[in-house]
C-alpha cells in the first residue's frame, strides 16, 4: 500500500470517527435526551462528552495530518486529483439532499409529534455536517 493510499484510508477513517463523534455529541445536546432522568441522563452527558472529545481528537489529527506544508507535492497532488474533488462535490450535493430529507421528515414528523425547535434545526444541521462526511468517505472507500 502507498503513501498515498495510506492517506487516503486515514482520510477517510477520521472522517467516519468525526461524524459519528459529532453525531453523538449533538444527540446527547437534544432537549429530548435532556427529559432521561437519573443515571440515563447521566450516562448520555457522558457520551455527550466523549462524542465532543473524540470529534475534536479526531479534528486535530485530520488537520495535522493534511497540513499543507508537511506533504511532498506529488502526495499533495495524489490527494487532491480530480477524482477526490469531484467525490467532494458529489458528497456536499448528497448532504444538500439529505438536508432537505431531513427537514422535511422533521416537518412530517411535527405534525404528529411535538418537536422543539432547538432540536429540529438542531437535527438539520447534523444532517448536514454527518451526510457529506459520510458520503465522501464512502464515495473514496469504493474508488470512485
Amino acid at each position: 500500500m502507498s503513501d498515498v493510499d495510506k492517506l487516503s484510508a486515514r482520510r477517510r477513517w477520521l472522517l467516519v470517527i468525526m461524524g459519528l463523534s459529532f453525531l453523538i455529541w449533538q444527540v446527547s445536546d437534544l432537549e429530548i435526551a435532556g427529559q432521561a432522568g437519573g443515571a440515563l441522563q447521566d450516562g448520555i452527558s457522558a457520551a455527550g462528552l466523549v462524542g465532543a472529545l473524540v470529534w475534536i481528537g479526531a479534528l486535530v489529527a485530520l488537520l495535522l495530518t493534511f497540513k499543507r506544508g508537511q506533504l511532498a507535492k506529488p502526495v499533495r497532488d495524489a490527494l487532491e486529483d480530480e477524482l477526490v474533488r469531484a467525490n467532494r462535490r458529489t458528497a456536499f450535493a448528497i448532504g444538500y439532499g439529505v438536508m432537505i430529507v431531513a427537514a422535511a421528515g422533521l416537518f412530517v414528523l411535527s405534525i404528529f409529534v411535538d418537536i422543539i425547535a432547538k432540536d429540529a434545526l438542531n437535527g438539520v444541521l447534523v444532517a448536514g455536517i454527518v451526510g457529506p462526511m459520510f458520503a465522501f468517505a464512502w464515495l473514496e472507500g469504493r474508488g470512485g
